[in-house]
């Protein structure tokens, strides 16, 4: 699931601050990749892009962040875990394209489906099935003030809850 957004750092500003965490809130690893089809990869849409890249899994009730700067940078990347007290255990993928709008914005994570098959026109299409989304705005019924350029992040109130609900 999408667990947390921060979308509008402080300073207003985009780079290098803005982050997507996700979650697996179930009793097992998840593959972000088709065992089946390992070239196909689990992806983020909307207002940024990102795919995963081969072999990666998140371990249970585990989270993961994507960020806007190519985490293979470790001085961006130590200042950054820093900056936000992040555990070096905790992995950090990216960089993502695009950028994370600070009025509002779309996030979606999308998993793989099984390809079309021959006979089928389309064999070989690979469809995408949403996994999670949030729509999200600096106004109201979402929270504003220290979200919207103070240095917070949107955050889900609980992990079994809806994603795209404001409260």
């Amino acid at each position: 699931i999408i667990n947390e957004l921060l979308y509008h750092p402080p300073g207003g500003t985009n780079g290098s601050d803005e982050f997507i965490e996700l979650r697996n809130n179930a009793g097992s690893a998840v593959n972000l990749y088709d065992p089946a089809y390992p070239t196909n990869h689990w992806k983020l849409g909307g207002g940024i892009a990102f795919t995963f890249p081969a072999s990666v899994s998140l371990a249970a009730n585990a989270h993961l962040l994507l960020v806007d700067f190519n985490p293979t940078n470790t001085a961006t990347l130590t200042a950054f875990r820093t900056r936000y007290g992040i555990s070096n255990s905790v992995p950090v993928y990216g960089p993502f394209t695009g950028s994370l709008a600070n009025d509002q914005d779309t996030v979606a994570l999308y998993r793989p489906d099984t390809p079309q098959q021959a006979p089928a026109l389309d064999a070989g299409f690979v469809p995408y099935v949403l996994a999670d989304r949030v729509s999200y705005t600096d106004a109201a019924p979402w929270p504003a003030g220290l979200v919207a350029g103070g240095g917070l992040s949107l955050q889900r109130s609980a992990a079994t809850l809806y994603g795209n609900e404001p409260l």
